[in-house]
């Protein structure tokens, strides 16, 4: 009967992270509003910060009623 012979991998595979972008928006431009964007971006940040198999790719901010977008 034939034996089986188990062949050890020559190199590690990685594993690949999830590549994902964080989505921040407020409703107007007022001052404390502006102060959520900072505070939005810190949560997310830390959000993703914590899941090792999740990689940050970029932060995109939007004031409602505007059709401006940016990027981080």
């Amino acid at each position: 009967m034939p034996v089986a012979k188990l062949i050890a991998p020559t190199t590690k595979q990685e594993i690949s992270k999830l590549r994902v972008a964080a989505y921040c928006r407020v409703s107007s431009n007022s001052a404390d509003q502006r102060n959520s964007f900072a505070t939005q971006e810190h949560v997310y940040t830390k959000y993703i910060a914590e899941r090792p198999e999740w990689e940050l790719v970029d932060i995109f901010f939007c004031r409602r009623g505007s059709q401006r977008h940016e990027s981080g």
